[in-house]
Order: C-alpha cells, then sequence, then structure tokens
C-alpha cells in the first residue's frame, strides 16, 4: 500500500510538473465591474443595476495556470465610457485576471452569456423638505416646544428615476420621560408622497445627519397679585379688600427661567388716585420667554375700600409755590376756592375743616407765559396725618401784567 501511495504521487508530479498538460475550465458566478465610469458620470449618467447579474468564463491552458483561477480573483471588465444615452444597454465584456496571471497560457474560449444588460439612468438634482417625527414623552409636568431642524431642506443627487419618487426627507425622534431640552444629529430617510420609504442606496446628499432640537418646557400655575401704593386716607392693609379673576395662569418655559417665575404682579394702583371700590381690568405680563397657556390676556381686580369715610370740601387756602415769572407780570388763580376730596376713618374725616386743608401749586421749572393755564396742585391736610386727598386736582392760574392787576385791586 506504501509503494502505491508513492507511485500514485511520482506519476501526478510527474503529470502536473512536466507534462503539464493543456486543459479547459468552466469559472461561474464571475462578478461584473466596470471601467469609464468617470466618463460616464461627466455625462450625468450612472448604472443603476446590473440586469444580468454574474457571468461565467470557460478558460483553456495549463493546468497549473487553470487551477490558480476562480471567482474570487476573475473578474468581468466591462467598458461604459461608451454609453450616451440612459435605459437598458447591452454590453460586451471581457476577462480579466490577476496580474500574476496576465501572459501566462490561459485564454478565454466561452463565456455566458454572450453580453450583459445594464440599466443607466439620468442623474439630477433636487431639493427636498426635511420633516420631523417627534414620538416624545416628556416627563410629568413638562411639555414639548416647537422644535428646531438646523436645515428644513436637503439637496439630493441621484438617478431621476428613483429621486422622481422622493417626496420629502424624514426624521424620527424616539424619546421617553424627557425633561430637558434635546439637541441631537440625526439621520433621515426618504419617502414618497404616500410615506413609503425609498432606498438611498444609490442618492448622494449634501448632508448625512441634521441637528434636530426640541425645547423640553416646564408647566407652573403662577398666581396673579398687584400691589397698593398706600395713599388718600386709605392703606392696603387696613382698607383693602380684593379678588383677581384668574387668580391664577399656567405658563411654561425652560425650566431655568420657570423656577423664578412664582408670581405675576399686574399694575401698581395708587390709592390716593382710587375713589371708590370697584373693578379694574388689567393686561397680564409676560415674564421673558414663557407663554401662557391657560388663553387670558387680561385679569379683573375686584376691589373693595372699608373703613373710609369720603367727603367733599371747598377751601380758600390755595398757594403758588417758586413760580418763575416774566418781568413785569404777576399770577393769581381764577378760583376763589377750590373743591377737595378727602378720606380717611368715619370718626375723623368728619372733623376736618376747610382752614385744615391747603392746596398747593408748585411751578417748579415751569415755562410761564402770559395768559389762563392748568396745573396739577398737590393737597395738604394739616393735623391729620390718617386723612388724605383722594383724586388729582388741576387749578386754573392766570398770568397778568402787574399794572392790569393793580387797576384790577
Amino acid at each position: 500500500m506504501v509503494i502505491s501511495v508513492v507511485l500514485t504521487t511520482l506519476l501526478w508530479l510527474y503529470v502536473m510538473v512536466i507534462e503539464n498538460p493543456d486543459s479547459t475550465q468552466t469559472i461561474r458566478n464571475v462578478p461584473v465591474s466596470y471601467t469609464g465610469e468617470e466618463i460616464l458620470a461627466a455625462k450625468n449618467l450612472e448604472i443603476i443595476e446590473n440586469i444580468t447579474g454574474t457571468v461565467e468564463f470557460t478558460f483553456n491552458g495549463r493546468l497549473t495556470d487553470l487551477n490558480k483561477l476562480d471567482n474570487k480573483n476573475v473578474r468581468a471588465m466591462v467598458d461604459v465610457s461608451g454609453i450616451s444615452q440612459p435605459g437598458i444597454v447591452t454590453r460586451v465584456y471581457e476577462p480579466d485576471f490577476p496580474d500574476n496571471l496576465k501572459g501566462t497560457s490561459l485564454s478565454a474560449i466561452a463565456s455566458n452569456p454572450r453580453y450583459v444588460q445594464l440599466l443607466v439612468d439620468s442623474i439630477i438634482t433636487k431639493v427636498i423638505e426635511v420633516r420631523l417625527v417627534p414620538n416624545i414623552e416628556p416627563a410629568e409636568g413638562y411639555i414639548t416646544g416647537q422644535y428646531a431642524l438646523e436645515h428644513r431642506e436637503v439637496r439630493i443627487v441621484g438617478p431621476s428615476t428613483i429621486l422622481d419618487l422622493i417626496e420629502y426627507a424624514e426624521i424620527t425622534l424616539n424619546r421617553n420621560d424627557v425633561s430637558l431640552p434635546i439637541d441631537t444629529l440625526q439621520p433621515f430617510k426618504y419617502k414618497d408622497f404616500e410615506g413609503n420609504e425609498i432606498p438611498g442606496d444609490n442618492i448622494d446628499s449634501e448632508y448625512q445627519e441634521i441637528r434636530v432640537y426640541v425645547p423640553i418646557l416646564k408647566l407652573k400655575e403662577v398666581r396673579l397679585d398687584v400691589r397698593f401704593l398706600d395713599g388718600g386716607g386709605i392703606t392696603s392693609e387696613d382698607n383693602i379688600y380684593y379678588e383677581i379673576d384668574p387668580p391664577s395662569i399656567v405658563l411654561s418655559g425652560e425650566a431655568s427661567v420657570m423656577d423664578g417665575v412664582n408670581t405675576i404682579t399686574l399694575q401698581t394702583i395708587d390709592l390716593s388716585k382710587l375713589e371708590n371700590s370697584g373693578s379694574i381690568e388689567f393686561p397680564i405680563p409676560l415674564p421673558n420667554d414663557c407663554t401662557n397657556l391657560s388663553g387670558e390676556t387680561t385679569a379683573v381686580v375686584k376691589i373693595d375700600i372699608v373703613g373710609a369715610q369720603i367727603l367733599k370740601l371747598r377751601t380758600p387756602y390755595i398757594e403758588i409755590v417758586n413760580e418763575d415769572l416774566p418781568e413785569g407780570y404777576t399770577i393769581r388763580t381764577t378760583m376763589n376756592e377750590a373743591e377737595v376730596i378727602i378720606r380717611g376713618p368715619e370718626n375723623i374725616v368728619v372733623s376736618v375743616e376747610p382752614h385744615n386743608i391747603r392746596v398747593v401749586i408748585d411751578l417748579t421749572n415751569q415755562t410761564l407765559s402770559p395768559g389762563h393755564s392748568l396745573y396739577p396742585a398737590a393737597v395738604y391736610i394739616d393735623g391729620f396725618p390718617r386723612v388724605g386727598a383722594v383724586g388729582d386736582l388741576n387749578v386754573a392760574v392766570e398770568v397778568v401784567p402787574i399794572d392790569m392787576e393793580r387797576d384790577m385791586q
């Protein structure tokens, strides 16, 4: 048996090395490759599909050379540089050997099929819309704000038959239990008019990913309030009861902003200008970078004044101070008495007499000219600190020549 194995080996070596006969061999499933693609691209054309698929070659040559061939080192080469129109084209192909087998005894004596068919398409450019599908579930007490895309359009280049089907690019963003803003780069998919996905294998895009920003906003119920400026014989602590409708609103905003917002002050109400109980409507001012989710843009403040009485008195004590008169002129009031409204505790305000009231017209920094003018006046109630004047008082004064004033006297 040992002798037989040795003899068989020697015979094989003799045939392979010394005789090395010619033979044939068929290589199947040979892949197709292309030359001249850069020339094709310059014509705005591209090979979309090799319709034929793989091919097979039958080679003739020395047995030692044939044994080195397989479908991993043999290719079918197609020159596509001469293609000038889109469509299905037929082209011949040639075998391509590894460098170490070029110039050997190998030759292709048959190929199957004889030609390959290629699908060629025109290359076009198209700009499509980018859409976001935000599947975002905010944490409790939060909502999503208006998202922003770094690019709302994307320019794509590819075969016309494919790009004609594409309607838009879609980004799907999935997040759960989110309490912080989302800032991320996301890939996108191509979709047709009905929302079906279009493969992007043959498409070049100016962007591979697009930045998406989604603010996550905190919700907060914020109380509405007003401030009072004491005056007119009353104080907010002793004489004012008030209600606000609505008492609060719901705001949304960045958590860093909302954490600092606890109350919205509608207005400061000067009690010296408020004569009677009643209702006042104010616009609701919003803090910067906040959104009002409640919908109300105004609030009504209902005010009740208690523990105070109003009286109207006439006083002849009218003073003009700090007047800067033109030379040769004097100034006088055109009324002998001024009617004032005063307010205070009922048991006190009734004791005020006209001689306790002074009306003072301060003309500091006023430019005076001959004739009649109205000027604001301040009211002082001497000896009654808990009583004050209510409302605005304007007094008419007249600038007249000194001679005229003397004649009238």
